[in-house]
């Protein structure tokens, strides 16, 4: 329809804009690289920062972030924006969920120990991909989902895709 979608990351704020260029809805929020859309729902990589160690939950102070020492790392998160009128449906830190699996905390772990780099930030949310039913179908011939409400994210400090549940919180690592 010619509308635009914007987003700035150095400065808060995303932007849907109609073809004359009249702001249709502003969200306050940071995006991060590539988005989808679906079912009315825009799915954006966002961030929040952080201070290490001192800013860690019990789950992630039991892993090697605890040793890094930086202030504003980078923490992704996933933004749920409803299309229409552009407000927040909702916004979660993946790091305080994903720790909890105890592959991904493997990973992180190996890699923060590898490279102190990581520690600016441990995840680089890259992408993300709303998978659809067709997709939901295909993908469950070679490798069993747990829900159709499934993500797909790319995560480039560590080399890295996971499906990801939105129902359930639950996730499939591979690297």
């Amino acid at each position: 329809n010619g509308d635009l979608l914007i987003g700035k990351f150095e400065t808060k704020g995303i932007y849907l804009i109609d073809k004359f260029g009249k702001i249709i809805w502003k969200n306050k929020n940071l995006n991060h690289h590539w988005i989808d859309i679906q079912k009315n729902k825009i799915f954006i990589p966002s961030r929040k920062f952080v201070s290490l160690p001192t800013d860690l939950d019990t789950n992630l102070i039991n892993s090697e972030l605890k040793n890094c020492n930086f202030k504003n790392s980078a923490f992704d998160t996933i933004l749920i924006v409803d299309r229409e009128t552009g407000k927040t449906i909702k916004n979660f830190s993946l790091m305080e969920i994903l720790i909890k699996n105890n592959e991904f905390k493997n990973i992180l772990n190996k890699k923060v120990l590898n490279d102190s780099n990581v520690c600016f930030d441990p995840l680089h949310l890259n992408d993300i991909q709303k998978l659809d039913e067709n997709q939901i179908k295909l993908i469950n011939t070679k490798i069993p989902l747990t829900s159709e409400n499934i993500l797909i994210l790319s995560f480039r400090s560590l080399d890295m895709i996971i499906f990801y549940d939105l129902d359930n919180e639950i996730n499939g690592i591979n690297s």
